[in-house]
């Protein structure tokens, strides 16, 4: 949400601060998607992992 007239009212310090949040929020919101992907494709080799397992086991029975 963004509230420029509102922004307009602070002081110039307390300005930055709230741009400055707003950036490190951004940064930090990026990455959490990198890692939330990641962590798909690790969950995704995981499963591959497991099936490889599986058919190893098949074959040794």
């Amino acid at each position: 949400m963004h509230h420029p007239d509102l922004l307009a009212t602070l002081p110039p310090e307390l300005r930055d601060y709230v741009r400055g949040l707003k950036a490190h929020t951004s940064a930090l919101q990026e990455h959490t998607s990198a890692l939330e992907q990641q962590a798909s494709a690790l969950a995704a080799h995981a499963a591959a992992l497991e099936m490889q397992a599986s058919a190893v086991q098949a074959r040794q029975t």
